[in-house]
């Protein structure tokens, strides 16, 4: 390992990270505003956002008190805000060659998707879009669903539910295409450094100015508008070095604790993706898609269009729940050399984007046969990584405790980021009802104690030649 601070005029450019205190899981705790079903049963307000904490008052629900995290969202705060507190340090520290991992977490109809991706749009705008692709335009939806409305799992109530993706307005962008644009900023600004040309030149090289996107065939729904398009990077007085980026996507979501690669070609007869453990890779998806991509917009094609394969139901609660955990994964590495003749600096880092399917009481979502088995997958997937959760606190705390990792697919696959080598930080989002109190007061139960998990990443680097 080396610090490449010293070796490299590129560092004066990069981003300042702003992961906070990297010995403990950051938490932030996001309070939806109430939703259409919750304001026609009569709404009541049931938790209090206060500065860093959660105001929970007496109820027959009990777990009366105050509840403190890291950061706290209340209804009035902006998507931008929620990206301002946690999404920017966590891909600085991505871009700084630090893993990486977001996970929204809540009972179904939290807001969690929203959070993550922003409002939906209707399967049939994206399928337009998309030309007749060979990736299936339409969201999956699990045997037995009435119907497909395309609001999207989780989302919340913006009165923007079934407008067309053109028509979505930048502030509701969620955490994912608002990291993409960041990551795609940062590498444009360094290549701009590296090969420094006039602005007209800059402006018309940028890969994120560019209005075609030819690899993977997804510029129809990029130029849809789900990215704004940004201003071309300012060129550097001088050359610094040599600079070379290479970025890869990959999604797949546990569905009843399979894997499916929500990237895969339709009919392409692929074998499914299995988890598997190295001991120099550690834990990587054998089988999976990774799409090389050069763009903000093709990357959130690619995202939009996995999404869209992604097993959703309709509950009691939720007119589209997710039904399934889905991990959206960034991989970027960054070879730079500050001479001709000089060693070669290596910095690689994978960023997880995890939308967790939502926990579910039988009684509020009343779900019966496939809604039932799916709700009962779920929850003891949630378990499991409740138990992880707590095994971990336990080794932080001095004891020695196996942590079961390997209980499900789901803490499998992100073993290494519960386990202390990323810069990880929890959504947790809740409701605002005092009749969803119950549910509530579970997860900010199981929020502070994933804050207590103590983690230590370090920088993916080395130096080549």
């Amino acid at each position: 390992m080396v610090d490449v601070d010293d070796a490299s005029g590129f560092e004066a450019l990069m981003p300042v990270a702003r992961g906070g205190a990297d010995d403990n899981i950051q938490v932030l705790v996001r309070v939806r505003p109430p939703n259409a079903r919750e304001l026609e049963q009569g709404y009541t307000k049931g938790v209090h956002a206060s500065g860093q904490s959660i105001d929970v008052p007496l109820s027959k629900a009990g777990g009366a008190g105050t509840y403190s995290y890291d950061h706290v969202c209340d209804e009035q705060q902006s998507q931008a805000e929620i990206f301002d507190e946690v999404g920017v340090p966590v891909t600085d520290a991505f871009l700084e060659g630090y893993h990486g991992c977001l996970i929204a977490y809540g009972q179904t109809g939290a807001g969690k998707t929203h959070t993550m991706q922003g409002p939906d749009y209707p399967a049939d705008s994206v399928a337009e879009a998309d030309g007749g692709s060979s990736l299936d335009g339409g969201r999956q939806v699990s045997a037995s669903q009435p119907g497909s409305g395309g609001d999207g799992g989780d989302a919340m109530d913006t009165g923007s539910g079934g407008a067309d993706v053109a028509a979505i307005e930048a502030e509701q962008r969620g955490l994912i295409p608002r990291v993409l644009q960041r990551v795609f900023r940062h590498i444009a600004d360094q290549t701009a450094a590296a090969n420094p040309t006039s602005p007209a030149d800059a402006s018309a090289d940028s890969a994120l100015d560019k209005a075609n996107v030819t690899s993977g065939d997804v510029t129809s729904a990029a130029g849809a508008g789900a990215i704004p398009p940004v201003p071309p990077p300012t060129p550097a007085a001088a050359p610094m070095g040599e600079v070379e980026f290479t970025v890869k996507c990959s999604y797949l979501e546990i569905y009843n604790e399979t894997v499916a690669d929500l990237l895969a070609e339709a009919g392409s007869g692929a074998v499914a993706p299995n988890i598997r453990e190295h001991d120099k890779k550690g834990v990587f998806v054998e089988g999976l898609t990774e799409a090389t991509v050069t763009s903000a917009e093709e990357t959130y094609a690619l995202f939009t269009r996995g999404s869209h394969n992604r097993h959703v139901g309709m509950t009691e609660m939720n007119r589209e729940s997710s039904r399934s955990h889905a991990v959206f994964t960034i991989s970027l590495e960054s070879r730079r050399r500050a001479c001709p003749g000089a060693a070669v600096q290596k910095r690689s880092a994978l960023l997880h984007l995890v939308d967790l399917a939502g926990s579910e009481r039988q009684k509020s979502t009343e779900s019966a046969g496939v809604r039932l088995k799916e709700a009962s997958a779920i929850n003891k997937s949630l378990s499991a990584l409740g138990n992880v959760i707590k095994a971990l606190v336990d080794v932080a705390e001095g004891k020695d405790r196996h942590v079961p990792y390997r209980d499900s697919k789901l803490t499998f696959l992100l073993k290494e980021a519960l386990g202390g080598r990323a810069r990880c930080t929890l959504l947790a989002c809740v409701s605002p009802a005092a009749g969803q109190l119950e549910e509530t007061l579970s997860t900010l139960k199981f929020a502070q104690r994933a804050k207590l998990v103590k983690v230590k990443a370090t920088a993916n680097e080395e130096a080549l030649g």
